[in-house]
């Protein structure tokens, strides 16, 4: 091809895509220039060589800009079809209120996708708003894109020419592939398609789709929603979102309230998205694609409205459509679109103006140009009434309201739960027993068939068609950022269905993945708008919620473990870390409990199949037991610490000291629960592998005869206990410096043991050892610090033992003062000090 023909096809091209453009404004679709928004950027970085991106990918509906640079002399663009100077000003004056030519200090310029030029006056010149604006040289028509692709040409650029010629040629479709004289025939059938608007038939029915079934579902506890859906549409709100996450009932509302309330509207027009749930996996333009089929395959809407749409390309015919909606011969009619995919991201743009019609949609994503309806879930009664309607009237049991709570109220799990529980003859415990164990056993649900499916699926599936993990991560151009939010659902799904804080999840998060705090943000903020998340924000913080429905979901996908969770694992740890020699206690870490239960108990799968990595979600166990042990809950606590030493037991070596460490732990539990010879055999396994192997001064072995010295006073072996007592303490001599909590902590428990005996004086000078070594360290720097505590408590029922009441009274009354701040009313530690306080002072 000659330099003149590909110069001449290019130009055609660009004209003809410049005409279609001035053609869809005609139909009143305004905002087309908008889609043009990624192809101007990648053509203006070609022939000019910018580095423009799309700003509303900073921050959504970014103002007054839509592409800018971030290069050391920065540009900003608007890319827009109007060709008038209030455009530019306006424009000007709005980028000035942000700042932003500051900002751009490169210059902000304007792509005018038209092909008539903007005659400034006097008046309206822009360099009078921006004075380094210059509208000869910041101001581009297409035909200054066509000079300069010419210009790239006769510079012999030809390796810029090609890229920005394939360019051309893929992104400028289907006219790419079109001769000039195919262009002008297309034209002409969009022209032709116009005058037949205004010969339609006048006679147009009052449903215009066959769409709406006779007979609306039964709806339960609804009543409620359906009155405030008349309010806000008989009201001054045009368009009305109906927002839930997947399942809550979104469309079985919507289709109630058309039924229920037509005599209310003129006409109406019920459009429903279907979406194959097997192959969905949306982009943007795939998703604009089924709107555009959901109208012009509607079977009976081109009849209804007197168009003839044959000859059009889908986006023509579905233009075509909304124009003549937009002049349809009445007022107050209702256009109801079911099932709008998250993946469009402004649908407002695409419908009919607000001056006839009112627009009912339901979706999960959040639109902010809508009025939003928040579809709340199911009160208890309500949600009780659905699951009977499909389980049978028997359901009144004990477990039903605990079913509930686990669904979360979620319309579609109460539905499917019910169904399967019935189907199977399942009593509702269970159900119930089943429904705690779906992280280990979802694959084994057998199928369920209801009204609202389309096959036989088992619950765990149905749910998993509502939330598509890979749908939302094909949505994401930055691998980073999709692999991201993969990670983010990840935790989510594992973590407790409660408000989770911003600032928390972005600790645990970061400590993983090379995530900064910005793409954090927009993550969460993703996910929230697209209905995978519940987002709070009050004045003080932020925070996310996962429902539990979506979390069942989430796992049956992405499989959780101790591998592709390790990072949450890891953080979990290090926040329930009781680090016991440095004076910490596990009551004081009470608040993470929850977490790291969850984390665990969705992680945890069993002893078969294990994998090293598994020892971090052992240490995770190991933790949960120690803060419950110091909340007084020591059945808690061996769930948790018999399973991290069955885990240990399996991947690690038979002599390591960790396995050790959970042996001398898990013998702890069974003292509190007075299990002592299971605990002196746990006591005894810690002590010969440490002995045995040559490590006699190590803390774990020390541990492991404070420990059991413990468990023969409880038998009353007084001898055995003071023999375990003091060999720990020379281990602690040797490990700890001489004014070490440790330490501190060693002399007490020498002392305790004395005092058992009734050695006083040893017991006296053994306990104000401690007494003192503590207040040192943390009489100024914690006053409150519970270590203080044990010390004034135990060193007054050694004065009462003594017959020092005096010395007592004091030492009980600081040790209660303390006690009260630090632990609620029903902790083991302040009912005994109560006691105790009562006793001394003769209460």
């Amino acid at each position: 091809m000659s330099k003149a023909d590909e110069l001449d096809h290019i130009s055609n091209l660009i004209v003809a895509w410049i005409a279609k453009i001035r053609l869809n404004n005609a139909f009143s679709y305004t905002d087309i220039n908008k889609i043009a928004e990624g192809f101007s950027a990648k053509l203006l970085n070609l022939i000019y060589g910018y580095q423009l991106k799309d700003l509303n990918k900073e921050k959504r509906d970014f103002p007054a800009l839509d592409l800018g640079e971030y290069s050391e002399t920065p540009i900003g663009f608007q890319i827009t079809s109007i060709s008038k100077p209030e455009k530019i000003n306006k424009t000007l004056r709005k980028a000035i209120s942000k700042d932003l030519h500051h900002r751009f200090h490169g210059g902000i310029k304007f792509l005018i996708l038209n092909d008539r030029e903007i005659v400034f006056g006097a008046k309206t010149n822009p360099a009078l708003i921006l004075g380094t604006f210059n509208k000869d040289t910041d101001i581009l028509y297409p035909k200054d894109l066509i000079a300069a692709i010419e210009t790239i040409y006769d510079d012999d650029k030809f390796d810029q020419f090609k890229k920005i010629k394939e360019l051309i040629y893929r992104e400028i479709n289907p006219l790419a592939s079109l001769i000039p004289s195919e262009i002008s025939s297309e034209l002409k059938v969009l022209r032709e398609a116009v005058l037949k608007i205004t010969s339609s038939p006048p006679n147009i029915p009052k449903y215009l789709t066959n769409t709406v079934n006779p007979s609306a579902r039964l709806v339960i506890g609804r009543e409620k929603a359906l009155t405030k859906l008349d309010e806000i549409l008989t009201g001054f709100d045009s368009c009305l979102l109906v927002n839930a996450y997947g399942g809550m009932g979104k469309s079985t509302l919507i289709n109630k309230y058309v039924h229920s309330r037509a005599e209310s509207f003129n006409r109406i027009l019920y459009i429903e998205l279907k979406i194959d749930f097997e192959v969905q996996r949306l982009t943007e333009q795939r998703a604009l694609d089924l709107l555009y089929e959901a109208f012009v395959f509607e079977p009976v809407l081109q009849r209804n409205l007197g168009l003839d749409l044959d000859g059009l390309k889908l986006g023509d015919a579905f233009m075509m459509i909304i124009n003549k909606l937009a002049n349809i011969d009445s007022f107050n009619n209702l256009l109801v679109i079911d099932n709008v995919p998250f993946a469009i991201q402004r649908i407002k743009k695409y419908l009919p103006p607000s001056g006839r019609w009112k627009v009912l949609a339901a979706s999960r994503k959040k639109m902010a140009d809508w009025k939003p309806f928040n579809l709340p879930p199911l009160t208890l009664t309500h949600a009780k009434n659905l699951f009977k309607l499909h389980y049978g009237p028997t359901a009144d049991h004990a477990a039903l309201r605990e079913i509930i709570a686990y669904l979360q109220h979620h319309t579609f799990a109460i539905i499917l739960f019910a169904s399967s529980a019935r189907q199977n003859g399942w009593a509702l415990p269970v159900l119930l027993q089943k429904l705690g164990q779906l992280n280990q056993h979802d694959e084994a649900l057998p199928p369920v068939e209801t009204s609202y499916s389309y096959e036989p699926l088992n619950a765990i599936q149905h749910l998993v068609n509502l939330f598509l993990v890979d749908e939302l991560a094909m949505m994401q151009q930055d691998m980073s950022i999709k692999a991201g939010i993969s990670q983010i659902l990840l935790y989510f799904s594992v973590l407790p269905s409660v408000a989770l804080d911003y600032t928390l999840l972005f600790k645990w998060s970061r400590m993983h993945t090379e995530i900064s705090e910005r793409e954090f943000i927009y993550m969460l903020n993703r996910l929230a708008d697209s209905g995978w998340l519940t987002r709070i924000t009050d004045e003080s913080r932020t925070s996310f919620i996962c429902h539990s429905v979506v979390q069942l979901a989430i796992q049956a996908q992405l499989k959780p473990d101790s591998n592709n969770c390790q990072g949450l694992i890891k953080s979990l740890i290090e926040a329930t870390d009781v680090k016991e020699f440095e004076g910490e206690h596990g009551y004081f870490k009470k608040e993470l409990l929850t977490y790291a239960e969850s984390v665990f108990n969705a992680i945890y799968r069993g002893t078969e199949n294990l994998v090293p990595e598994d020892k971090y979600l052992a240490n995770l166990g190991d933790n949960i037991g120690w803060i419950a042990i110091d909340m007084g809950d020591p059945a808690k606590s061996l769930y948790y610490r018999s399973k991290d030493v069955a885990i240990k037991e399996k991947v690690l070596d038979p002599d390591d000291e960790h396995l050790g460490s959970s042996y001398s732990n898990l013998g702890l539990v069974y003292r509190h629960l007075e299990e002592y010879d299971k605990s002196i055999d746990l006591y005894d396994k810690c002590i010969l592998m440490f002995t045995s192997t040559g490590r006699y001064i190590h803390k774990e072995l020390a541990n492991a005869y404070g420990n059991k010295s413990y468990v023969y006073l409880r038998l009353k072996k007084f001898d055995l206990m003071l023999e375990f007592i003091l060999n720990s303490h020379q281990i602690r001599l040797k490990l700890f410096d001489e004014d070490s909590l440790p330490l501190a902590q060693s002399f007490h428990n020498v002392g305790e043991c004395y005092r058992m005996v009734k050695n006083y004086p040893e017991a006296l000078t053994n306990l104000l050892k401690a007494k003192d070594m503590r207040e040192a360290k943390l009489k100024l720097a914690e006053p409150m610090h519970p270590d203080l505590a044990t010390s004034y408590n135990n060193l007054a029922l050694l004065h009462r033992d003594m017959g020092d009441l005096e010395t007592a009274k004091t030492y009980i009354a600081d040790a209660l003062i303390i006690r009260e701040y630090l632990y609620d009313d029903k902790h083991p530690y302040l009912i005994a000090c109560r006691a105790s306080y009562k006793e001394i002072w003769g209460l």
